[in-house]
């Protein structure tokens, strides 16, 4: 085995290549560091285990089994993958526990999936994250927000991430490079930070869908405390019932 320290880049990145030339098999772990006088983040990617998204022919088949149980005739039709090719990634869906198959056809282990899915996705927010960064430096915070956040993944799950910063950004092409080189549909809403002090003050809509569940991936303007005050300031009036995910008005 052999460590090798590859390239030292801004925001101190290290990029570590862990190489295991007898299975031809090569790890990178991205450890990025942003520190400052108000903020110490640390942005990490762990190895993904399965890709599940539209892009991919995995993903091609639990989208096709997710509207119920199919044979294997029928998977071809579904998905249009080869006869050859599905074989191969039915064994490996199957050998995940992703895929069940039962007298002849197959069929989701839903549980196994939300399971897979979730920390897979959580890493292409943190890693598409570390881009928009890199890419803007005027980028004060980004959080994760929506399903994702909240646990509530499935097949067609999107990322949604919110991007403050300190003058007006334009992501849409941003957007779309992430989703193609992720294979995952991203939303990246951006506002400034003027604009996410009047968010936190009128109390939007936005604020209050934030608030039933996020992460916050990047800050350096102290905007983790804010969402904090906020919150407890929304919950001496509102009440979040989460398995409904509904807000409901206290009375006073």
């Amino acid at each position: 085995m052999a460590l090798a320290f590859i390239a030292s880049i801004p925001y101190g990145l290290f990029k570590i290549a862990i190489s295991f030339s007898n299975l031809y098999l090569i790890k990178f772990l991205y450890l990025v560091k942003f520190n400052n006088s108000n903020s110490h983040m640390i942005f990490a990617m762990k190895e993904k285990t399965l890709e599940l998204f539209a892009f991919t022919p995995e993903g091609k088949i639990v989208h096709a089994l997710s509207s119920g149980e199919k044979s294997f005739s029928e998977l071809v039709k579904a998905t249009a993958l080869s006869e050859r090719w599905l074989s191969i990634k039915l064994k490996r869906l199957l050998r995940l526990g992703v895929v069940k198959l039962d007298r002849n056809v197959y069929q989701v282990d839903h549980e196994k999936l939300h399971t897979l899915l979730i920390p897979s996705l959580k890493d292409d927010a943190w890693m598409a994250a570390y881009e928009i960064v890199e890419r803007h430096p005027e980028v004060l915070s980004i959080l994760l927000y929506g399903s994702i956040a909240k646990g509530n993944t499935h097949e067609e799950s999107d990322i949604d991430l919110l991007v403050i910063s300190e003058s007006p950004l334009g992501l849409t092409s941003d957007e779309y490079e992430i989703s193609i080189k992720r294979g995952v549909a991203f939303e990246i809403t951006s506002m400034t930070l003027k604009e996410f002090l009047a968010m936190l003050h009128f109390k939007s809509s936005l604020l209050f869908g934030i608030l039933e569940g996020y992460e916050v991936l990047f800050d350096r303007a102290g905007i983790t405390t804010l969402l904090k005050v906020s919150k407890r300031e929304i919950c001496k009036n509102w009440l979040y019932k989460k398995d409904e995910e509904l807000w409901l008005k206290l009375k006073k």
